[in-house]
């Protein structure tokens, strides 16, 4: 998601954390934009290996 599709997202995200990121490390709007694109970025994340097999990082 790039662009208009991860305004809302990261707005949100700022809204909901920004006070507290703010109080703790000082709020960096490319800091956090970085932080939030790269987390949120889709895509697998984990392949399953079935019952008992546990996951790996994908």
């Amino acid at each position: 998601m790039t662009g208009r599709g991860q305004r809302f997202p990261f707005r949100v995200h700022q809204a909901a954390l920004g006070e507290h990121v703010a109080a703790i490390w000082g709020w960096d709007d490319e800091t956090q934009r970085r932080y939030h694109d790269h987390a949120f970025a889709p895509g697998p994340r984990y392949q399953g290996r079935g019952i008992g097999g546990g996951c790996s990082a994908g």
